[in-house]
Formats: C-alpha cells, sequence, structure tokens
C-alpha cells in the first residue's frame, strides 16, 4: 500500500521545515560572524586604554578578558539559540496544525458539496471562505451546482414536453385508427389523409430532434462550400411562396448578387426556411413578409422582418428555447427557431430576434461571416 500524506502534514513539514532553517541560517551566522566582530571591538577598546596611558601590564591583564567573554558568549549564544529554537518550533507545529484543521473544514465542506452535487442534490451553497482563493473555489463550485440544478430542470421540462408533443399526433392516429376498425370511420381518402399528416407530424418532430441533439452535441457534420445568400433566399422563397399566397401574405425579397459565405447550403436553407415560416405563421391575412441581405464589413446579414404579433420583452428572452410557443394553438413544433440559430452558431454566427412590442411586429437577424 502506498503511502500518501495528508494536507495537514504537509503543511506541518512545511511550517516546522521553515523555522529549522530560519534558526539554522541564524546560527551559522551568528556563530560565525558575530565572534569575529566582538573580537574586533574588543581589540579597538583595548587600544584606545592604551592610547590614553595604561601600563603594559595592565594591557596584558586586559587582553586575557576577550577570550573568557568570547567563550562565555558562545556558550550563552548557544543556549539562546536552542531555547529559541524549541519555542519557534512548538509554535511554529500548533500553528500548522490550527491553519491546516482550519483549511480543511473548509475543503472538506466543499467536498460534501460536491458529492451531493454527484448524488443529483444541487440546493445547498458552499460558504465562501475568507482566503481570496479557496473562496474562488467556492463561489466555482456554488456557480456549478446553479448551472446543474438548470440542466436538470431544463431537461425534465425538455422530456415533458416532446411526452406532449408525441401525445397529440399519437392520440389522434390512434382514434383514427379505432374508429376504422370499429367501422365507425368510413376508409376514406379524407380519413387516411388525416391518419397520414399526423404521420408525417411525428416524422418531422423525430427528424428535428435528432439534427438538434447532434448539432449541440457537435456530431453534425457542414459540408462547407461558397454559397451566394440570394441562391439561399430564392429556394427559400420558392418553397414558401405557395403558402404565403394561400394565407394572404405578402412575401417580399430585397438582396442583391454577391453575399457569399461559407456554409452548408442545405443546413442553412433550412435555418432561414424555419425562419421564414415561423414569420408567416404569425403574421395575419394582410400583413407582409420582408427578406433583406446586407453586409457590414466582415459580416453579414439576413433579416426577416413581419407585421405580425409581435414579441414582449420577457417573449424575446424565451423565443428561442425549445417548444416554446407564442399561441397555444400555433402549428408546429415549437423547436423551428431552436434549430435555426442552433445551425446559425455551428456556421460561426448566431440569431437574433427584436421586435417594438407586441402588434408592432418582430425582426430576427441572421449574423453570419463573410467569406
Amino acid at each position: 500500500m502506498t503511502f500518501r500524506p495528508t494536507l495537514r502534514s504537509r503543511l506541518a513539514v512545511t511550517y516546522v521545515g521553515i523555522v529549522v532553517t530560519v534558526m539554522a541560517v541564524a546560527a551559522v551566522t551568528v556563530t560565525v560572524l558575530t565572534p569575529n566582530i566582538a573580537q574586533q571591538r574588543l581589540q579597538q577598546g583595548l587600544q584606545q586604554g592604551a592610547g590614553r596611558g595604561a601600563g603594559p601590564g595592565r594591557a596584558s591583564q586586559s587582553v586575557a578578558v576577550p577570550s573568557e567573554a568570547d567563550e562565555a558568549w558562545r556558550e550563552a549564544l548557544t543556549n539562546g539559540l536552542l531555547v529559541a529554537g524549541a519555542i519557534g518550533l512548538v509554535l511554529a507545529v500548533a500553528l500548522a496544525f490550527w491553519l491546516s484543521r482550519r483549511m480543511l473544514r473548509q475543503l472538506t465542506e466543499m467536498r460534501a458539496a460536491t458529492e451531493r452535487m454527484a448524488a443529483g442534490d444541487y440546493r445547498h451553497a458552499v460558504e465562501l471562505a475568507s482566503e481570496a482563493e479557496l473562496a474562488d473555489l467556492g463561489r466555482s463550485i456554488n456557480a456549478l451546482g446553479a448551472e446543474l440544478a438548470d440542466t436538470e430542470l431544463a431537461r425534465a421540462q425538455l422530456v415533458s414536453d416532446l411526452a406532449h408533443e408525441l401525445r397529440n399526433p399519437l392520440s389522434t392516429i390512434e382514434g383514427y385508427m379505432e374508429g376504422l376498425i370499429d367501422g365507425v370511420l368510413p376508409p376514406d381518402t379524407e380519413t387516411f389523409t388525416t391518419v397520414a399528416a399526423e404521420a408525417n407530424r411525428l416524422g418531422r418532430l423525430t427528424q428535428d430532434l435528432s439534427l438538434l441533439s447532434r448539432a449541440q452535441e457537435g456530431a453534425l457534420d457542414l459540408d462547407l462550400e461558397r454559397v451566394d445568400l440570394a441562391e439561399i433566399i430564392g429556394v427559400v422563397s420558392d418553397r414558401l411562396r405557395s403558402q404565403y399566397e394561400m394565407k394572404g401574405v405578402d412575401l417580399v425579397i430585397e438582396i442583391r448578387d454577391g453575399l457569399v459565405v461559407m456554409a452548408d447550403r442545405d443546413r442553412l436553407t433550412q435555418a432561414v426556411m424555419n425562419v421564414v415560416g415561423n414569420a408567416l405563421t404569425h403574421t395575419p391575412l394582410g400583413g407582409s413578409v420582408t427578406i433583406r441581405g446586407s453586409v457590414d464589413g466582415s459580416t453579414l446579414r439576413i433579416e426577416v422582418e413581419d407585421t405580425g404579433i409581435g414579441l414582449r420583452p420577457d417573449q424575446i428572452q424565451v423565443i428561442f428555447e425549445r417548444f416554446t410557443r407564442l399561441e397555444p394553438e400555433s402549428p408546429g413544433t415549437g423547436i423551428g427557431l431552436n434549430i435555426a440559430r442552433t445551425l446559425a452558431r455551428l456556421h460561426g454566427g448566431d440569431l437574433m430576434a427584436s421586435s417594438d412590442g407586441p402588434r408592432q411586429g418582430a425582426t430576427f437577424t441572421f449574423v453570419l461571416p463573410s467569406a
């Protein structure tokens, strides 16, 4: 079994080592230098006394005094150093154990906090220590606990929302199939079309969730190439034009050629289509949606501006969260904007929202690095 010294023993050894080192240096220094200095001082005193008329015999007696004084002084100095060293050693050991006990108590609390977090308990915060380094560590642990608590809450909410999203189409399909089996519903085109539409809704939801999961895990590969934003906007416009016409909403395109980005053509098209489709959903009959493209230095911008229901300030903060719907009866899965922002960030850009308030419309802006 390998011996592993504890932090307390390390601190104690450190303090004792410091005291012993200081005392050793002091002893060597005093022992070597002090006798020479004292001898010089005494010789100077004797010479000054001889200069004032002291006789030869008297001078000889005076010379014998420094040798005896030097021996006595050495003995006293040695004893004093030993006593001082013993007192310093005792104080160093006591101080080391007191400090180590205090420090270890705080570290023990932090260890207990991390163990509680590992067990799923994020409610207890660590008391901050007076030492700056330990206080920083405590703040980091508290921040980690808060982040884990938010993540756990988001995970639970995601499971709940996902179950809700899956329950509706499954219930519809189940009801129609039971009606067909019992002969209550006729096996006609309308019935099968409704069942197929709900099945397609389930398929889109699972595909969106798979895409979102792979993107957030960094497992989504992008096939980057030089892409003109006008081409992306043209594809989106062609795919959604009929839906805009059916709802009576104008789709206006204001973008010029030459706005080039390094992007995955299909993924960026999907991101823009999610935003433009979302704008159609929240724009009433007679309204309009305008798509603009512009360049600002090394940054390209795609703005999707609608004349729809608008956003409150609190809604702007949560509009990109998964399964967020401004209106409970709104169609869709509620993760389209989340996917769009995730894809924009994978391209080194971002997606932001702004609005002047309810019934004032909203603007969603893609910010992408220029190629």
